[in-house]
Parts: C-alpha cells; structure tokens; sequence
C-alpha cells in the first residue's frame, strides 16, 4: 500500500470510492433517495475537474493490485472559523480497508502535506452518527460546534473536529 497525489485518470476509482463509501458509511443516516442518486458517472465528472485544476490537496491511498482504496481530500479552511487555516473535506476508505491502519496513514499522509503548503491547524466536519468520529478523536481532534447543513433538501447536523497545530498531529505518527 501506498499513498499519492490523485493525477488524472484517477477520477473513475475516486468515484468507486466516493460512491462506495458513502452507501456504506451513511446508510441510515442520510436519506435512501439521496444515496441511491449517487452514480460513478456524475462523481467521476466531478473529480476529473478538481484533479485539473490543482487548487487543492487530493491524495489517494494504492493497494497492490494499484487500484485506489482511499482518498484524502482538502485545502483552505472553507468556513468561517478563524482559528484553523486548512480542512480536511473528506476522507474515505472502502470498507475493507478500515481499521488496518490505512486510514490513519492516509490522514497523517495529508496533514503533512497541508503542512507543507503552509497550513497550521485544521478542521474537518462530521455529519453527526458518523461513527469517524472515534478516528478523529484518536487522532487528538477536539470537539468544536456543530451546524445544520442540507442534503437532498433534509437538514442535519455536522459536528466539526479542529486541531490547533498540525506538529502535533505529526509528532504523533513518527
């Protein structure tokens, strides 16, 4: 296993991924119509035009077959919260990947390359029920707020994880 910048081409198993792991992860907690309107095509569209245009961080998580098991996704802060320059937007593992330590690779994979471009803190969000949770709080995360945000037209909650110093994330897998 290894890890990579996503390059294009990668579009297709990011989407196997992004599509996969959703049904998976968020079955019960989002809306059944809402899961089974996402398709590779339409993600996959979606990804080519972010792999393209370079303005964020895309990692991705290879296993020995090369096929993608996993992506790490962010860049700037897209809130309002001040204290944390940099956000992990998603991070999403095919199941049978989970608790084998790829995960955390990965995370730490992409906090170092947000410390690179710069960055010193960051946060991520969490639709609430997510069971992730338990990772980020692992991973020394602190519990911030939470906000509604919409899916499908349906409102939930998001509770947000922040790290103030991304060295400290850093110290913790070396």
């Amino acid at each position: 296993m290894y890890i990579r910048e996503a390059k294009t081409g990668d579009e297709w198993m990011i989407a196997k991924v992004h599509v996969d792991t959703w049904l998976n992860t968020y079955k019960g907690l989002v809306s059944d119509n809402y899961l089974f309107s996402l398709n590779y095509h339409d993600r996959a569209k979606r990804w080519k035009k972010i792999i393209e245009k370079k303005e964020h961080i895309l990692l991705v998580s290879i296993n020995d077959k090369e096929e993608i098991i996993g992506y790490a996704y962010g860049g700037i802060n897209r809130g309002t919260e001040v204290l944390y320059d940099g956000e992990l937007y998603a991070i999403y593992l095919l199941p049978n990947y989970q608790k084998k330590q790829v995960g955390k690779k990965l995370f730490h994979a992409f906090v170092s390359k947000l410390k690179e471009k710069g960055f010193s803190s960051m946060i991520i969000w969490v639709l609430k029920g997510n069971s992730a949770y338990q990772f980020y709080e692992k991973q020394g995360g602190i519990k911030q707020k939470t906000k509604k945000i919409e899916v499908d037209g349906v409102l939930y909650d998001e509770i947000s994880y922040g790290w103030l110093d991304l060295n400290q994330i850093l110290k913790e897998c070396y």
